[in-house]
């Protein structure tokens, strides 16, 4: 094969950007498909996400607008065979603007972009889909890449040894310095494309059987789909992903887009001032807001149902930590106390009380910055959890500017 893994750097991260812009073209297609069937309007708009963090909009009509779109759609089964030696079964439910996933399969973790979907079952593996345009799985295959296509019927013949019939014989297409070889066939009356190309490990390669459920793709396309996986190959020790780990990652998208989104760390600004901290597991991101003398920005935690707020202060807003804290609190009784969290002094209360036929627990936290406050309150009402300082203390976690 001749690649190693640097000198594929520069060529992976071109196939990311055409990935992204035949994504794009995908999701056009979607949509050209989808007006066809009914009579729904085309001012419309999807988001797609990427590992960059940079967005394609792709709109039918005015590019001014800003609609999000979302489709209701049935859940289907199939019985479709599967060359790779099972079958498919699929429940469909998509949507868009939504997290990557990610899956392990024959030693490999692959990436799957946010604009695609996802299903797993013991009985079928892992299937990524996008409803009305195709079915997809991948596997890594022994044999390499050049030695296969020394002789391709050998890779067509597959489809005839599973009871299925070629109906475009092997042929090979060069993306971006990366070969593509591929047939199409018919199994079940389903329209079959299959695709190969080299793995990182010598002497293996990575194949995708597509189920095609539109007419309205190219082959190039059809190859773009197959290597926005195939280019996000890197090899693990993790055993192949299971129905519970995808059923994980679902939740989490699931939660992402009724919460917001999930990060490791987020920065917050006032001003010429910007705070970096941590974001503990399992607390979404919702908007903010913001004035003159403050910015908020604003977690959840759907499995405890906290609340946390985390804001820079001016000091002319407030003088102090213990002026936040006084003018917060609810009880008078409440106890100021300190704690140091990686060097940063941190003043903080713990409340309980009652307002009207509710119980509420809250902290209010602060650490003086020099210029500004950085303060943390959380809070929670008629749950059965000790609400503490160690709900909110990785928030006070800081990264070195």
């Amino acid at each position: 094969m001749g690649n190693n893994k640097n000198s594929k750097g520069p060529i992976i991260a071109l196939i990311i950007v055409a990935v992204l812009f035949f994504a794009a073209a995908v999701v056009f297609g979607v949509m050209l498909y989808k007006s066809k069937q009914d009579d729904s309007s085309n001012n419309e708009k999807i988001k797609v996400n990427n590992e960059f963090r940079n967005d394609i909009v792709v709109d039918t009509e005015e590019k001014s607008s800003e609609l999000d779109t979302e489709e209701d759609i049935e859940d289907t089964e199939e019985d479709t065979s599967d060359i790779f030696g099972e079958e498919l079964d699929d429940e469909e439910d998509i949507d868009a603007d939504r997290p990557d996933m990610t899956f392990v399969k024959d030693g490999y973790q692959f990436t799957v972009p946010g604009i695609y979907d996802m299903v797993c079952a013991d009985s079928i593996d892992v299937v990524i889909y996008v409803t009305d345009v195709f079915q997809m799985k991948i596997a890594v295959v022994d044999g390499s890449y050049d030695t296969v296509m020394e002789n391709p019927d050998e890779l067509s013949q597959a489809l005839v040894d599973a009871g299925g019939t070629v109906t475009q014989e092997v042929q090979e297409m060069e993306l971006l310095g990366t070969r593509y070889a591929y047939y199409k066939g018919e199994m079940s009356g389903d329209s079959m494309f299959v695709v190969y190309t080299a793995a990182p490990e010598v002497g293996y390669r990575i194949g995708g059987q597509i189920v095609l459920e539109t007419s309205e793709l190219t082959d190039e396309e059809i190859l773009y789909i197959f290597a926005a996986i195939s280019v996000t190959a890197e090899k693990t020790d993790l055993p192949d992903s299971t129905q519970d780990d995808v059923e994980a990652q679902l939740q989490n998208r699931s939660k992402s887009a009724s919460y917001g989104e999930t990060k490791e760390k987020s920065t917050i600004q006032l001003g010429s001032i910007s705070v970096t901290h941590k974001v503990p597991d399992g607390f979404y991101a919702n908007e903010g807001y913001d004035d003159t003398d403050y910015v908020v920005e604003c977690f959840y935690s759907v499995d405890t149902r906290v609340d946390v707020n985390c804001a820079l202060y001016s000091k002319e807003w407030y003088g102090s930590v213990e002026d936040y804290i006084d003018a917060n609190r609810h009880l008078d009784s409440s106890e100021v106390e300190t704690m140091d969290i990686e060097g940063l002094s941190v003043s903080y209360i713990v409340e309980e009380y009652s307002g009207g036929d509710k119980e509420y627990q809250h902290v209010y936290a602060g650490a003086d910055l020099g210029d500004e406050l950085y303060c943390v309150d959380a809070y929670v009402s008629d749950e059965d959890i000790d609400l503490s300082m160690e709900t909110v203390r990785d928030f006070f976690i800081l990264a070195q500017e």
